[in-house]
C-alpha cells in the first residue's frame, strides 16, 4: 500500500505542477494538488521505511485523501464556490478527484483485508 500511496502522490504531484506550468505560474490555486501529492509520498515514505508507523502513515495518509476529495468534488461537478470557474480548473479538479477516489477504494479495500487477516 505504502507504493500506491506513493504512486498516487507522484500523479498529483504531476497534475498539480503541470497545471501551474500550463497557466503561466499565475495560479497558486492549481498547486494544491501537488500539495496533496507531497503529503502523500511523504506517508507512502514513512510507511515504507518505518514498519512500527506503516498503519499509521497510511491513515493519514486516507485521510488526507478523503480531505482532498471533499474539496475538490465541488470543483469537479461545477457545484462549487468557484461556479464559474475555468476550463482548466474544473479539468484539474476532475483528473485530482478521480486518482484520490481510485485510491481511497484501495486504500479501504486494503484495511478491510488487513482487518480479516489479523482474526
Amino acid at each position: 500500500m505504502a507504493m500506491v500511496t506513493q504512486l498516487v502522490g507522484f500523479i498529483l504531484l504531476v497534475i498539480g505542477t503541470g497545471t501551474w506550468l500550463y497557466v503561466g505560474l499565475s495560479e497558486v490555486t492549481a498547486l494544491i494538488p501537488a500539495a496533496l501529492g507531497l503529503l502523500l509520498l511523504a506517508a507512502g515514505n514513512l510507511a515504507e521505511r518505518r514498519e512500527a508507523l506503516r498503519m499509521h502513515a497510511m491513515h493519514v495518509a486516507l485521510l488526507v485523501a478523503l480531505l482532498g476529495l471533499a474539496g475538490t468534488a465541488p470543483t469537479a461537478l461545477g457545484t462549487g464556490a468557484m461556479g464559474g470557474a475555468s476550463d482548466t480548473a474544473q479539468i484539474e479538479a476532475v483528473l485530482t478527484a478521480i486518482a484520490l477516489l481510485v485510491y481511497l477504494g484501495i486504500g479501504v479495500r486494503s484495511f478491510v483485508v488487513a482487518r480479516r487477516r489479523r482474526r
